[in-house]
């Protein structure tokens, strides 16, 4: 991952605080079990933060980016769930 200025990291921020509502609400739709969804968002955030996303697209397309990452995670995981 390069290296960030001050203004990068106020807006990778203020992303985060908009986007993370939307990811984390969708997760929790399919694993309503909260430490499980916790759990879920946090693998995912991480997996796009080490990620460098597309600089000049706008913000539609990594959203559908991490949903579909956080929906794979969410079925993979809540499997296993089930019969606990």
């Amino acid at each position: 991952m390069k290296e960030m200025s001050k203004s990068d990291d106020n807006k990778i921020i203020e992303e985060y605080d908009r986007i993370a509502p939307i990811i984390y609400g969708n997760i929790l739709n399919q694993v309503p079990q909260e430490p499980i969804a916790n759990n879920i968002f946090e693998k995912v955030m991480v997996e796009v933060l080490a990620e460098d996303l597309p600089q000049n697209e706008s913000l539609q397309s990594p959203i559908i980016t991490i949903l579909n990452k956080a929906r794979k995670k969410s079925k993979k995981d809540h499997r296993f769930t089930e019969f606990i």
